[in-house]
């Protein structure tokens, strides 16, 4: 796993901790496999893999601006671009179901 991901990782991991998903599954393990169907399907993009493991804790947190604190701009373009936000930026109830 290259820097990126492994850092976008550990960000998501910190901030799902203990969260669960619908189905009463850690968070985490739904994040995980999405983000390792981006590293199969474009392996040489640490991008596409650290987007992938950063898009849900924006939906759940609006954290686009520590994202773009900590990851380069082609990772905060990618999370933006995935991710539905209402008008002021952060997802509704609605939304987060």
């Amino acid at each position: 796993m290259a820097a990126l991901a492994a850092a976008a990782e550990e960000l998501a991991r910190r901030l799902h901790d203990g969260q669960l998903d619908r189905s009463g599954r850690p968070l985490v393990e739904h994040i995980a496999r999405v983000a390792a169907a981006a590293r199969l399907r474009v392996p040489a993009d640490d991008v596409a893999e650290a987007a992938a493991w950063l898009t849900p804790p924006l939906k759940m947190h609006c954290l686009l601006s520590e994202i773009a604190e900590r990851f380069p701009e082609q990772v905060v373009a990618a999370v933006d671009a995935l991710t539905h936000r209402s008008q002021n930026g952060c997802l509704t109830a609605a939304e987060m179901q």
